[in-house]
């Protein structure tokens, strides 16, 4: 480690020993998507992450054995769409991969859109 990565090190240790926290950028997790009319914001993460996995654009390393295993197992509210959480399987570990990038769900789909063109996703909507 060279001295400027000790320094700056140095000054994040001592930061956090002062303020006692870390900065974690806020998500909003009920923010819509424009182009997704009528669907929760659940069902947007849901919707945009089914189609990331069955286009083949979004990759889970073998590795993370935990969050694998429970988009395996997810179930589904038939009516609403949105995964049940009804402890068979940890919920958590999909939401916080769809967390992981929340903030670009308008981009992404419209990416997806683009490349797949538009009629592949009318009647999934």
């Amino acid at each position: 480690v060279d001295s400027a990565s000790k320094s700056l090190f140095t000054l994040l240790n001592e930061s956090l020993k002062k303020e006692r926290s870390i900065y974690v950028n806020k998500i909003n997790k009920s923010k819509k998507m424009p182009s997704l009319k009528g669907k929760t914001a659940i069902h947007e993460r849901i919707f945009v992450t089914n189609i990331m996995l069955g286009c083949k654009t979004l990759f889970i390393d073998k590795k993370c054995k935990f969050l694998i295993s429970a988009l395996e197992r997810a179930e589904y509210h038939p009516e609403t769409g949105e995964r049940i959480d009804n402890g068979k399987f940890n919920i958590d570990s999909i939401d916080a991969m769809e967390y992981s990038f929340l903030n670009y769900l308008s981009e992404i789909y419209d990416y997806l859109v683009s490349r797949m063109g538009k009629e592949n996703f009318e009647d999934a909507e």
